[in-house]
């Protein structure tokens, strides 16, 4: 899903410096949930809509941090030729993020983020 996630070219959109940030953000949620059963299990249940809710500062300051730069993140209305793969992505990486902040990966996400290269436009 993260290959799959729309980032257009930085001439043709504002945001892009944004949207690199939240894709790394997003790569590195899905390598740290790799090695934490108990959030694959929350992932579920985010997915699902019966996961827990956490506050906005919960699982330490780089989860905070990157669940504040989605939320910050403007998101396309109306008609728009990736719409659904924005939507997708955006909910998949907030739940991802939640799922983190839910139990306890905050350690192992920043971990993560110094590892994974913020992406370029191909």
């Amino acid at each position: 899903m993260t290959e799959r996630f729309p980032v257009p070219h930085p001439l043709w959109h504002r945001y892009v410096p944004q949207m690199r940030e939240v894709l790394a953000d997003f790569r590195a949620a899905v390598v740290a949930l790799e090695s934490l059963p108990d959030a694959q299990h929350e992932l579920v249940r985010q997915v699902g809509g019966t996961g827990d809710d956490v506050a906005t500062d919960a699982g330490g300051p780089a989860l905070a941090a990157a669940r504040d730069r989605l939320r910050s993140l403007p998101v396309p209305e109306g008609e728009h030729p990736y719409i659904d793969e924005i939507l997708v992505g955006l909910e998949a990486a907030g739940a991802a993020l939640t799922a983190l902040a839910a139990t306890g990966g905050g350690d192992v996400f920043a971990a993560e983020l110094t590892r994974v290269p913020v992406p370029h436009v191909r």
